[in-house]
């Protein structure tokens, strides 16, 4: 059965309401009748105890005081509260009865207790009767039944029950359609978000759900629904930088190597010739290769994020390692790397893989700036909230204007003849953003780059 959500609710309100009112009115018609037999119980016991108490026991027979004015008080009270009465001997001979009994009888010989209430019905009208063993001095003298009439309480009664039943149906009824009305109003919200979704494709996917303020299920399913759409839109627009950058840094080396091989094939050449263009391509292809490897670590970096673990590590033994990787270019431009080391302890915890980005692309690029046979230094010091890392190099002609735009992905500066594609600083940044920390460049007669490790 294929039912709308507002149907569901609905339905599924309409059966525990069902159920809920049914047990209610049951449980009122019970109460109610319950009450009711106990106070007729409670008169009968205090018409049993006032008739027993006029009783005279006489040897082996029973009888009333004053039967004239029994039988002339019953007769008065009869059109207010009848009230019926039988009185019997141990051989089921009738001792006394009231008139409006006529030729009927009340008194069952069949009850062997003492006393006992039950139902019975006389000239077809519903009776509630009490019955008493009259016993004394541990001996039996009789029976004596007393009842009245139960046709007012029963009729009550009856009124009750045939009240509820027509209200039952009525009840369900105005409980679908409250529910049905109520649902739609409630699930209103979740009708916009998914007409919203709907029209969301990869061409307006800065479209938002409107979220719902509070902290109800629809509030927080509005927050996820934009949270993931976030999460895609970064991840498309990830893409089309990728993409967008890929095809920025494959067109033009693969041009050059494409107008290298073609001017090979125009003529024959020297085998120095093909030999020197053969090198200019491959170092051409190794320049791509690693400009693919810096996008791909560029993209990759977010992802990477995602399970971003912290380990402990000395931080000396970083730019160690790192000198050694550097060893070629720091001989061939015969550079001093001058660390100056002031940390109470050099361990850092922090993800490795991140800090060895952000230090190694720094490194590289003072090296790369760096004039021949000047020093690097690299210092290291401890201050209140951070510990400051500095690499300071004199050359590369940075300008003022270049600072704030260092960072940005394929920026060289101006008048630089260094080989590069402009990715290395940009995923220093980007890393250190990931960390949580802070990288600023100073100019005073040489280039610092400074990192700032929150403690």
């Amino acid at each position: 059965m294929n039912l709308s959500i507002k149907n569901r609710i609905a339905f599924i309100s309409t059966i525990l309401v069902a159920l809920l009112s049914f047990t209610i009115f049951i449980s009122i018609y019970q109460s109610l009748k319950i009450s009711s037999f106990s106070e007729i119980d409670e008169k009968l016991e205090f018409e049993a105890n006032k008739h027993f108490n006029e009783l005279i026991f006489e040897k082996d027979s029973v009888y009333f005081a004053y039967p004239e004015e029994l039988l002339e008080r019953e007769h008065l009270e009869i059109e207010v509260y009848p009230i019926y009465i039988e009185l019997v001997n141990t051989n089921g001979k009738l001792l006394v009865k009231s008139e409006n009994l006529k030729n009927e009888r009340i008194v069952n010989e069949t009850f062997s207790t003492k006393k006992i209430i039950f139902n019975s019905q006389v000239l077809e009208e519903p009776l509630r009767q009490i019955q008493l063993n009259l016993i004394k001095n541990n001996q039996h003298y009789g029976h004596l039944g007393i009842a009245v009439s139960t046709e007012d309480t029963l009729s009550v009664l009856q009124n009750l029950k045939q009240n509820l039943i027509a209200i039952y149906p009525f009840l369900l009824f105005i409980t679908f359609f409250a529910s049905r009305y109520i649902s739609k109003i409630t699930i209103q919200p979740l009708t916009k978000i998914a007409d919203t979704v709907e029209i969301i494709s990869a061409s307006n996917l800065n479209l938002r759900v409107k979220e719902i303020n509070g902290k109800d299920e629809l509030s927080v399913l509005s927050k996820s629904i934009n949270s993931f759409l976030d999460r895609i839109h970064t991840s498309i627009e990830k893409e089309k930088e990728f993409t967008a950058n890929a095809s920025h840094q494959l067109r033009t080396p693969l041009t050059a190597i494409k107008g290298n091989l073609e001017v090979l094939l125009r003529k024959k050449r020297t085998v120095v010739e093909y030999k020197e263009s053969i090198e200019e391509t491959i170092d051409r292809i190794n320049r791509l290769n690693l400009a693919l490897d810096n996008l791909l670590m560029l993209a990759r970096l977010d992802e990477d994020a995602k399970q971003l673990k912290k380990t402990k590590i000395n931080v000396i033994d970083i730019f160690n390692s790192k000198i050694k990787l550097f060893k070629a270019q720091i001989k061939e431009k015969e550079l001093r790397i001058i660390l100056d080391e002031k940390l109470t302890s050099p361990i850092l915890e922090t993800n490795v893989y991140f800090l060895k980005i952000i230090l190694e692309n720094l490194m590289s690029n003072a090296i790369k700036y760096s004039e021949i046979k000047h020093p690097i230094k690299i210092t290291l010091e401890e201050q209140s909230n951070f510990i400051k890392i500095s690499i300071s190099n004199k050359g590369g002609n940075l300008k003022e204007e270049d600072v704030n735009s260092i960072f940005e992905i394929f920026h060289r500066p101006k008048d630089t003849t260094e080989k590069g594609h402009g990715i290395g600083l940009a995923l220093a940044k980007k890393a250190a953003n990931l960390l949580g920390y802070q990288i600023k460049v100073k100019l005073n007669n040489q280039t610092t780059f400074v990192l700032y490790i929150p403690n």
